[in-house]
């Protein structure tokens, strides 16, 4: 019988031992071990992040780097039934995240259902949400249920103001005619902040010299309280006159220079 001896270094011996060492730490830490027996994974231990890790992703959609955000947001897509999840976290105390989720992701198809939610979100941040999925396919359906709302009296239950706020801005931002009796209906009935709302509605149209008949609802406000929505309409006033001069002016410009040039033709 032959016997063999193995020599091993000092300096060999520190290298299989910081090995060893590093390979046990990355095992505790929960790391796969790259070892000859292979890790056998139960059948039911899940391969994907479970579905309550939704909300820990969706707080790393704000106040972080946009590469923190996009690997959220490819997170939060591998989530199965997302979208269901989400709308269920809407009545509770995680509503305003998982709105966050629906805007971060885009989910468009939700439009239909939120329009339905949003009658009883007193916040408006439903409302919001929506205006951020608006596409060419579903403005109209989205529109029509905002005017509806907006202007309910007896027949359905009304929005709150803050809704009512959203709506307005919407409708002033898509070119909504609403007449200037709903809109006087609109500034009487309801809270300052309404009123204001309808005021920077009527100052689209006004400043380009369309819809003069608005001009009630200015000076409706000019009377009112309290004394913000006042200063609000006499800064309109102002700016609407002095558009009306400027244009006043340019058209005083443009007609002597006509006359001139047919008394020079002469």
């Amino acid at each position: 019988m032959v016997s063999v001896e193995v020599m091993i270094t000092p300096r060999a011996f520190a290298l299989i031992l910081t090995n060893l060492t590093l390979y046990f730490v990355l095992c505790f830490t929960g790391f796969e071990c790259a070892s000859a027996l292979p890790i056998k994974r139960s059948a039911t231990q899940p391969t994907s992040p479970p579905v309550k890790t939704w909300s820990r992703e969706a707080l790393k959609l704000t106040g972080e780097s946009n590469f923190v955000r996009s690997v959220a947001i490819k997170n939060l897509q591998r989530i199965p039934n997302l979208p269901e999840l989400l709308l269920r976290e809407i009545d509770g105390p995680q509503r305003a995240l998982a709105l966050d989720v629906i805007t971060a992701l885009q989910i468009k198809t939700l439009v239909p259902r939120l329009l339905e939610l949003a009658v009883n979100d007193d916040s408006g941040q439903t409302y919001l949400t929506i205006d951020t999925l608006i596409t060419a396919d579903n403005i109209s359906q989205v529109l029509e249920v905002y005017q509806r709302r907006l202007l309910c009296r007896w027949w359905c239950a009304p929005i709150s103001a803050a809704a009512k706020i959203v709506v307005i801005e919407t409708l002033g931002r898509t070119e909504t005619m609403l007449s200037a009796a709903r809109l006087r209906w609109l500034f009487r009935e309801n809270t300052f902040e309404v009123r204001s709302a309808v005021l920077r509605y009527t100052r689209r149209f006004l400043l380009r010299g369309e819809h003069l008949e608005f001009l009630e609802i200015v000076h409706l406000a000019l009377s009112s309280q309290p004394h913000q929505v006042r200063s609000q309409a006499r800064f309109l006033l102002a700016d609407y006159q002095a558009k009306v001069r400027a244009g006043a002016r340019s058209l005083g410009k443009n007609q002597s220079r006509n006359e001139l040039k047919t008394g020079v033709r002469m």
